[in-house]
């Protein structure tokens, strides 16, 4: 690719002001689209993982006390869950493991006081995200 000098005889090509206004306005438009969409998406990505880990949580209760042959009142520690039936205990979004609490065997495990249920009950769920900080 051959340059020229500049001259008159070469001019530069330029955009002009009304082109770049253009430019300015549908990319923010873009984002005025894209970005509440964004922060849709990462909270659903959030109370997915939440309700994900209840049910392990769930999950490895019960495989607890049937292995311990406990009663329905019987309330398994952290230390008893993991790592033979957890591999770590959860975390959540902010990385806070005391968040979730294994409770009763006869009740489920909670996220900052809020069940599975409550998650996905789309009666309850909008309540339950802001309360839990999603």
């Amino acid at each position: 690719m051959k340059r020229f000098p500049r001259c008159a005889t070469y001019p530069t090509r330029a955009f002009t002001l009304v082109e770049i206004m253009i430019v300015v306005l549908i990319i923010g438009s873009l984002l005025a689209i894209a970005v509440p969409n964004f922060v849709k998406a990462r909270q659903s990505s959030r109370v997915q993982t939440v309700v994900a880990n209840l049910k392990q949580l769930a999950a490895a209760k019960e495989q607890w006390a049937m292995e311990m042959r406990a009663s329905s009142t019987a309330t398994p520690t952290q230390a008893q869950l993991v790592p033979n039936f957890l591999k770590k205990w959860p975390e959540g979004p902010v990385g806070v493991p005391t968040d979730y609490v294994a409770r009763r065997m006869d009740l489920p495990p909670t996220f900052k006081g809020r069940t599975a249920d409550q998650f996905q009950n789309p009666a309850t769920r909008a309540a339950s995200i802001t309360a839990a900080g999603l």
